[in-house]
């Protein structure tokens, strides 16, 4: 049996899931501000419908979600703004200068942006880590291997001529359940990778 904690986080993930990370902010809001019984609404959801019904209406669904793929244009409209963009720079050592004009002391979830397919989703882990400090790392090549190799692939654009811009988003409200604080940063980088599966979050 897992514990009440891990049941809180996990619902959280499936909510952002097929929610989006906006949507499950409501759901989440709504719930805390209205009384719900889930004994009564499960008894009166389906109650005029027939067995075969709602078996009909369950395949629909999943078949819907299993062909229902995010784009580009659903993440840019989940409130992420364009924040900055990548340069190329000789007289650092990783040769790209990461360029920030707006959030650079936000903790926020970024992306990686290449003519409108998004290539990386990335987050400020730690709760006092900003934008600026991320993309610090990035542009010393600091830390594990991540940094390395996502700044060399992004060089490699850079020196095609090509255009990588960063976008990123940050929660507008904070959310809890009971005691127990959501920090939906981590929360939304998981379902945002598997929905939209960056080329540079799959792991060869």
């Amino acid at each position: 049996m897992i514990t009440d904690t891990e049941i809180r986080v996990k619902g959280f993930a499936i909510l952002t899931q097929h929610l989006g990370v906006v949507e499950a902010e409501r759901f989440v809001a709504l719930s805390q501000r209205e009384p719900f019984d889930y004994t009564v609404w499960q008894r009166e959801l389906w109650k005029d419908d027939a067995i075969e019904t709602i078996s009909q209406n369950a395949m629909a669904f999943r078949h819907n979600q299993q062909n229902s793929l995010a784009t580009p244009n659903d993440l840019f409209d989940s409130r992420f703004e364009h924040v900055g963009r990548c340069l190329l720079d000789d007289t650092l050592k990783s040769g790209v200068r990461f360029q920030i004009d707006h959030y650079a002391a936000e903790r926020v979830v970024y992306a990686f942006v290449v003519e409108k397919t998004i290539k990386y989703i990335g987050i400020c882990e730690s709760p006092h880590t900003t934008l600026r400090q991320r993309m610090n790392r990035y542009q010393g090549m600091q830390g594990a291997g991540t940094n390395e190799r996502i700044t060399t692939a992004i060089k490699a654009l850079l020196e095609q001529q090509r255009i990588v811009n960063i976008f990123a988003w940050q929660p507008k409200q904070q959310l809890s359940l009971g005691d127990l604080q959501i920090d939906l940063i981590k929360g939304a980088e998981n379902p945002l990778i598997h929905s939209l599966q960056p080329e540079w979050n799959t792991r060869k």
